[in-house]
C-alpha cells in the first residue's frame, strides 16, 4: 500500500513537471509570435509624405512605394514598380527636392490643390542648409497670392525679406536618407527617406511704378519625407 502511494506521488510530480515545462515552452512560443508581429510588412518599400501649408491651406501627399514611385507621372517602371502621379523624391546629384500635387485622383493624394514646390539643396548636411532657388507654383499658391494682391506669373520664387529678393530659405535637414539598393541597374529596395522642414514668413511681390516690391507676408511651412532615388 505504501509502495502504491509512493508511486502515485512520483507520478504526480512528473506530471506537474511536464505541465510546467509545456507552459514555459508555450509562453516562449507566444513571445516569438509577438515579436514577429512588429516586423514591417512593406518589404523593400518605404513610406513617404509631404505637407505644405500656405497661409492656412494644407496641401498633403502620403503613400508607400509599394503602390508606385512618386515621380509625378503615371506608367510602368521595372521590377514590379510603377510610376505614380504626385512627386515626393530627392536625388542628391540633381539636387532638387521635388514635391508636387499633379493629380488629386492619385492614390497618394490627401488634401489641397495642384502645387509644385522645388527646393535646391546642394551638399546637404544634417542641420540647417540653405534651400536655394525655392520655387512655388500652381493653383494652391496662385489662389492665395491673388487674393492677397500679389503679382502672379507663370511662376515666382519666395523671398525671406520684405524688400530684398532672395532665392534662399533655411531648410532643417533631419535625415539624409539612404540610397536605394539596385539589381542590374534597377531599384530592388528603398532606403530611408530624405527628411526636412521649414516654417516661417515669406514675402510675395506687389506691383508698383518702380517694379516689384516683396512686402506681402505669408506664413509657409514645408515638411517632407521624400523618397531618395540617388
Amino acid at each position: 500500500m505504501k509502495k502504491l502511494i509512493l508511486l502515485s506521488t512520483l507520478t504526480m510530480k512528473k506530471l506537474i513537471l511536464i505541465l510546467t515545462l509545456s507552459s514555459l515552452l508555450f509562453s516562449c512560443s507566444n513571445g516569438g509570435n509577438a515579436s514577429n508581429s512588429n516586423t514591417p510588412t512593406t518589404g523593400n518599400n518605404v513610406d513617404y509624405e509631404f505637407t505644405i501649408t500656405f497661409n492656412g491651406q494644407v496641401n498633403k501627399v502620403k503613400g508607400n512605394t509599394a503602390n508606385g514611385i512618386p515621380m509625378g507621372q503615371a506608367g510602368p517602371y521595372s521590377n514590379g514598380y510603377s510610376y505614380i502621379n504626385n512627386r515626393c523624391y530627392w536625388i542628391a546629384s540633381n539636387p532638387y527636392v521635388l514635391l508636387s500635387i499633379n493629380d488629386v485622383s492619385a492614390s497618394n493624394y490627401i488634401s489641397g490643390q495642384n502645387i509644385n514646390c522645388q527646393i535646391m539643396i546642394q551638399n546637404a548636411l544634417l542641420g540647417t542648409c540653405q534651400g536655394q532657388q525655392v520655387l512655388l507654383t500652381g493653383g494652391a499658391f496662385d489662389s492665395v497670392a491673388t487674393s492677397l494682391g500679389a503679382v502672379v506669373g507663370a511662376g515666382w520664387s519666395v523671398t525671406n525679406g520684405s524688400t530684398h529678393y532672395s532665392f534662399n530659405l533655411p531648410i532643417n535637414i533631419t535625415d539624409l536618407g539612404t540610397i536605394p539598393t539596385t539589381n542590374l541597374g534597377f531599384i530592388s529596395g528603398f532606403g530611408n527617406t530624405f527628411k526636412g522642414n521649414y516654417s516661417g514668413t515669406i514675402y510675395l511681390p506687389r506691383g508698383s511704378s518702380t517694379g516689384l516690391i516683396y512686402d506681402i507676408p505669408v506664413q509657409l511651412s514645408i515638411d517632407f519625407k521624400a523618397v531618395r532615388l540617388g
